[in-house]
């Protein structure tokens, strides 16, 4: 059923793309949370996490080196989802895709 709604071609309604779009974000965050402590040491908080600023985010952790191009590679899955499931939600709530 997830990999239907993440990969699928089926319609996604407000319900399913709130909590599915809330539990990858928390995935990512733990993902990258690792990355990072792998590498440089350094646990990244929720809010510098979720922060619109980039210079707050890699305040402190200028040490790491291979953990920014992990977490790239890491967020391709989440981007083709988030993506996919916003196109399918806004051709369910009658908006153009």
């Amino acid at each position: 059923m997830m990999m239907k709604l993440w990969f699928g071609r089926a319609p996604v309604g407000r319900a399913p793309y709130l909590r599915h779009g809330v539990g990858l974000l928390l995935v990512m965050y733990l993902l990258d949370s690792v990355i990072l402590f792998l590498d440089a040491g350094v646990w990244i908080t929720p809010w510098s996490y979720l922060s619109p600023s980039l210079a707050m985010r890699l305040d402190g952790i200028h040490s790491a080196k291979l953990s920014f191009l992990l977490m790239a590679i890491a967020s391709l899955p989440f981007i083709w989802v988030g993506v996919s499931m916003s196109v399918r939600r806004a051709q369910h709530a009658g908006l153009s895709p």
